[in-house]
């Protein structure tokens, strides 16, 4: 649970504007995580189509 607080927190990226002195610098924190989980959904999610997921 302690995860999805730290990645729900704006202070990673209000720390990285901060530090770069460009307010939209922490930008790249959300994006840079959207790309990750889109990478290891599409690598390690199976695909369902043509299988029956209902059957055990």
């Amino acid at each position: 649970m302690r995860f999805n607080r730290f990645t729900a927190s704006p202070k990673p990226a209000m720390a990285m504007s901060a530090a770069a002195g460009n307010i939209y610098y922490g930008l790249w924190y959300p994006i840079v995580f959207e790309v990750i989980t889109l990478v290891i959904g599409v690598l390690f999610l199976p695909e369902t189509k043509d299988r029956d997921i209902q059957a055990e």
